[in-house]
């Protein structure tokens, strides 16, 4: 579904669900990164062909943190193979433009199957703009008092569990339209739940209801 949807949706321009990178989103999820970590491994899931990992990376550079000897990895990962490979296209330049602590690469990963031993308790970070939304919308119980996690979304907030490192301060960052999560809130594992609004008025053009490819 996803390599025919890249296909023919994706074509000048770029497709960005819920808001675009624009430097308060960006700026917003920075101030949330665990602090005390030479090396912050950031695991982008269900990226698409946003830009917003590239513009993390960039950001992160040119403040003072990213001048130093801090090592930046961005892994963004998709089930479509299709839009990894625009995206490899579209950003091979600032790719091979990066120093020797900053790294960006596009893998594919199917974030509700089975994990590998190497994604185990790796990462700072998991961010998610749009994936877990998409698993909601696709568990939508039809009946009250079902399981309160639909096969899916229990696999994808499990495997985001196991991916985090557990000797940090590691994040699990949602971007969603939604006023509340329920079923993240109620997840058996995270340490705590914190939602912080950001005012539509403020981003302005960058809260987006289509793409912008359009």
């Amino acid at each position: 579904f996803w390599d025919t949807f890249y296909k023919t949706s994706v074509t000048n321009g770029e497709l960005e669900w819920i808001t675009s990178d624009a430097p308060l989103v960006v700026d917003k999820i920075l101030s949330l990164y665990p602090t005390s970590q030479q090396q912050l491994h950031t695991l982008e899931i269900g990226c698409g062909v946003s830009t917003l990992s590239r513009s993390l990376l960039q950001r992160k550079l040119q403040t003072v943190e990213g001048k130093s000897q801090q090592a930046y990895e961005f892994v963004s990962t998709d089930v479509s193979s299709v839009c990894l490979e625009h995206n490899r296209s579209r950003d091979a330049a600032f790719i091979s433009s990066l120093p020797g602590n900053a790294s960006l690469s596009y893998v594919e990963l199917n974030v509700v199957k089975e994990l590998e031993p190497c994604q185990i308790n790796k990462y700072s970070v998991v961010l998610d703009k749009g994936t877990c939304d998409t698993f909601l919308f696709r568990s939508k119980r039809k009946q009250k008092g079902s399981a309160a996690h639909a096969p899916l979304l229990k696999s994808l907030l499990n495997n985001v569990h196991r991916m985090l490192r557990a000797d940090c301060q590691a994040k699990y960052i949602i971007i969603s339209p939604r006023s509340k999560l329920k079923s993240v809130r109620d997840f058996n594992g995270f340490a705590s739940v914190n939602r912080i609004r950001m005012s539509t008025a403020l981003l302005g053009d960058a809260l987006l209801v289509k793409s912008n490819a359009e």
